[in-house]
C-alpha cells in the first residue's frame, strides 16, 4: 500500500483520536518507518502463520511478559487511549479482542502503535539522539 494512503486512511485518522502531544513528525516517521519494516504495508497477518497481527505487527503478549498487546493495554501511560480508540472503534477493551481487531481494522493498529508510550515516547527525541551518534565511516 503506498504510504499516502497509509496516513490518510490509518495514520491520520488514528492520531486525531490520541491527544495532540502524540502527534509528531518523528512518531509519524516512527509509525512509517516500524510499517515499512514489519510488514511492508503488506502484510496484516505475520508470514508464516506467526503471532503478530496488523501492519505493525504487534503480538497478543502476556500478562507476564508485559509486551504486546497486553502490556499497551496494561501500562498506565497508554491504557485510557487504547481504551478510547477500542471505543471508538467498536472493539471490547481486552487484549484478544484487539489483537483479533488488528489484522482488519488498520485505524486501531495505528493507534494501538501510536499510544504504544515505547513507539511515541522515545527517551530523547530522534534529533537529539542524531547529534550523540558518531558520524557513520564511509570506510
Amino acid at each position: 500500500m503506498e504510504l499516502n494512503v497509509i496516513v490518510k486512511l490509518a495514520i491520520d485518522p488514528a492520531l486525531a483520536m490520541l491527544p495532540s502531544t502524540m502527534d509528531t513528525p518523528e512518531a509519524r516517521v516512527l509509525l512509517l518507518a516500524t510499517g515499512l519494516q514489519e510488514s511492508e504495508f503488506m502484510h496484516r497477518r505475520q508470514m508464516g502463520n506467526g503471532p503478530a497481527r496488523g501492519f505493525w505487527q504487534f503480538e497478543r503478549g502476556t500478562r507476564a511478559s508485559r509486551g504486546g498487546v497486553t502490556g499497551v493495554c496494561l501500562h498506565p501511560a497508554s491504557r485510557p487511549w487504547l481504551g478510547r480508540l477500542c471505543a471508538a472503534r467498536n472493539v471490547g477493551f481486552a487484549p484478544d479482542n484487539i489483537w483479533r481487531a488488528l489484522e482488519t481494522d488498520d485505524v486501531l493498529a495505528a493507534g494501538g502503535a501510536g499510544s504504544n508510550p515505547f513507539m511515541t515516547r522515545p527517551p530523547s527525541p530522534l534529533s537529539a539522539r542524531r547529534r550523540r551518534c558518531p558520524p557513520l565511516s564511509t570506510r
